[in-house]
């Protein structure tokens, strides 16, 4: 009869479900108020843009999988597909914004169409665009082909014209790139689904007769190893945790790791509390053992009081993870783990330095990482029903640390200023709101620039222009100073301010970048640029990593106001997410690769006399609901 000091009672285990449930839903309920406070919903064409190219529609929406839109008539009948250059081509501007459109293609992939969708351009520009047939110039012609014909520019329209026939051959281009590598890769994929596969059920049976199949056991390790590991990187760690957490699973290669994950914490329930993952599926853990079977020394047995502070310690490694998850904390868990090794050229430095040294000390201490240190291993253990810790049952001090740990992050929470977000149309009596004298900066704090006392922000924001003629005088070091300080005062998502910024004044850098952006050319003649730029290492985890984009689009807008109210001229030029311009930035700059430049602003004395554009459109206004 087995030992009741290994195993504790359904209300235990009751117990910590509960306490990891209430910990994994405050985390969620956390990054979801992260994400709530700063998404902002995706422009997609209406069914009237629709029905411009393709007039009996009757509906449309995005096929699964290649990006398009399947347009169907009343009666679900197939019409064509189309294609919006929004957001992919929102970086190409014309005189005053995008201009995105719809590119309509019938069922044998020939353009029937191309119409503009809704933009802040000029009208005049736009009316003379498509007064002079440009959007009709791609008509009939296969989207392959259409993807590489460069149409000449319309003379007046410059600018606008070339916005949208960049971004017509850009999405076209873009399209077809992606259905060839989906083409591509299917047979791989189906490869590897059969592959694991295989994997897993070479692991169940494995699991399910452990005495007689045990010869089986290297072959189960090493094909572990070679498919979990190697070709798809299917494991369970604190990472994956954390992105599932900050945001649910989703993506074709969620599927086989939700399934892994669900048989992992049903499994020891059927045959009462044996590992299954750890043991029999693990990559890192098979790597081990594996290396284990190979070493004919013997080995170091850890005595018992550092062994369990070792257990102790994965414990707290876990419990560290949930407070930074909780507290919104940019930190990749990723570099933590041995797991990310496995895709060795784009793990963390860390990460593979960690899988190396414990592989080596696992020679001498048999699976050091997964018995001692593990975190994901400490949570699957302390949800199994028998201990696997020496000296008893560790999931009832767990429950209760946990227990613990979510009243006092929700304590936390609470006690914070602006947690959670409060909604803007919430009821509520607002502050009112400060005079506008006192939105200008204090003269002693911020440096008197002219002679005249800055302009209050509602004028700065309704005077801002973009300036491409500059009279060729520098912006001095005070200037520089006033407005990278304003750009760093930008909103960031759960404060974690993944930006950096270099200011560029030297003339040939200057001239580097005009040469090498097709829409800097006026940096030439700048006094100064600032290149606005996204640091990895600061983005909050997960898929919460790419607020870095508005994140620094906040601190760009910032500094063209700050330039426009202290007199100077500015422009933004857009580099991301286009591969040839930020490789020109980074060039001209020396940034590195783990940096990437999101625009460049160009500053100088203005030269010219250009004028703010009227942009306010009481159409685009809707009261309560659309």
């Amino acid at each position: 009869m087995e030992s009741s000091r290994g195993r504790t009672g359904w209300h235990d285990k009751a117990f910590v479900f509960a306490s990891v449930a209430a910990m994994a839903a405050l985390v969620y309920v956390r990054h979801q108020a992260i994400r709530g406070s700063t998404d902002s919903e995706e422009v997609l064409p209406t069914i009237e843009d629709v029905q411009r190219i393709f007039p009996r529609a009757g509906s449309f929406a995005p096929r699964r999988g290649d990006g398009r839109f399947a347009i169907r008539n009343a009666a679900g009948e197939p019409l064509g597909t189309a294609l919006c250059t929004s957001p992919l081509c929102d970086g190409l501007v014309g005189y005053a914004g995008p201009v995105p459109c719809l590119i309509g293609l019938d069922p044998d992939d020939r353009v029937s169409g191309v119409v503009l969708l809704a933009n802040a351009e000029s009208p005049s520009f736009l009316d003379y665009v498509v007064e002079e047939g440009l959007l009709s110039r791609w008509n009939g012609l296969p989207s392959a082909q259409a993807a590489q014909l460069r149409v000449d520019a319309v003379s007046g329209a410059t600018a606008t014209s070339e916005a949208i026939s960049q971004a017509v051959r850009t999405t076209l281009r873009t399209q077809l790139e992606a259905v060839a590598v989906e083409e591509a890769q299917r047979p791989r994929r189906t490869m590897r689904s059969c592959l694991l596969a295989v994997a897993a059920l070479l692991a169940l049976l494995g699991y399910s007769a452990p005495r007689k199949l045990r010869r089986l056991r290297p072959v189960v390790l090493a094909v572990n190893v070679a498919v979990f590991g190697f070709l798809s990187g299917t494991m369970l760690s604190t990472c994956l945790f954390q992105s599932w957490l900050s945001a649910s699973p989703r993506g074709r290669g969620a599927l086989p790791l939700v399934v892994l994950t669900l048989v992992a914490f049903l499994l020891p329930l059927l045959f009462r509390g044996r590992d299954f993952y750890c043991s029999w599926i693990c990559p890192y853990g098979s790597l081990q053992d594996l290396v284990g079977m190979a070493w004919r020394w013997p080995r170091i047995l850890l005595p018992g009081w550092f062994a369990a502070l070792l257990r102790q310690l994965r414990g707290l490694a876990l419990a560290a993870a949930f407070v930074l998850l909780v507290a919104g904390v940019a930190v990749d868990l990723a570099a933590w783990e041995p797991f990310a090794a496995f895709r060795w050229f784009s793990s963390p430095t860390s990460a593979r330095i960690l899988a190396c040294v414990l592989l080596l000390l696992s020679l001498a201490v048999p699976r050091l990482w997964c018995r001692h240190l593990c975190p994901t291993g400490y949570l699957l253990a302390c949800w199994r029903s028998h201990s696997q810790e020496r000296g008893g049952p560790v999931r009832v001090p767990f429950a209760y640390g946990a227990f613990a740990a979510v009243i006092g992050a929700a304590f936390v929470l609470a006690a914070r200023p602006g947690y959670p977000p409060v909604d803007s149309g919430a009821r509520g009596t607002s502050p009112p709101l400060p005079q506008q004298k006192d939105l200008a900066p204090h003269p002693a704090e911020s440096p008197a620039l002219t002679a005249e006392s800055p302009p209050d922000v509602l004028t700065t924001i309704h005077r801002r222009k973009s300036v491409r003629t500059y009279t060729g005088a520098p912006v001095t070091e005070t200037q520089l100073d006033v407005i990278l300080r304003a750009a760093m005062a930008a909103p960031t998502a759960g404060n974690a301010q993944p930006w950096a910024f270099v200011a560029v004044t030297r003339r040939e850098s200057l001239e580097a970048l005009a040469q090498g952006l097709p829409y800097g050319k006026m940096l030439a003649q700048a006094g100064a640029a600032i290149v606005v730029c996204g640091v990895s290492d600061k983005a909050l985890p997960g898929e919460a990593a790419q607020f870095w984009v508005q994140d620094c689009s906040a601190a760009a807008q910032n500094i063209l106001l700050a330039a426009e109210g202290t007199g100077l001229g500015a422009v933004w030029i857009g580099v991301y997410p286009f591969q040839e311009r930020i490789r020109a930035v980074r060039d001209a700059c020396a940034i590195p690769e783990t940096v990437t430049p999101l625009c460049v602003i160009s500053l100088g004395h203005p030269a010219g006399s250009e004028q703010p554009k009227e942009k306010f459109d009481p159409g685009s206004i809707h009261r309560d609901a659309w």
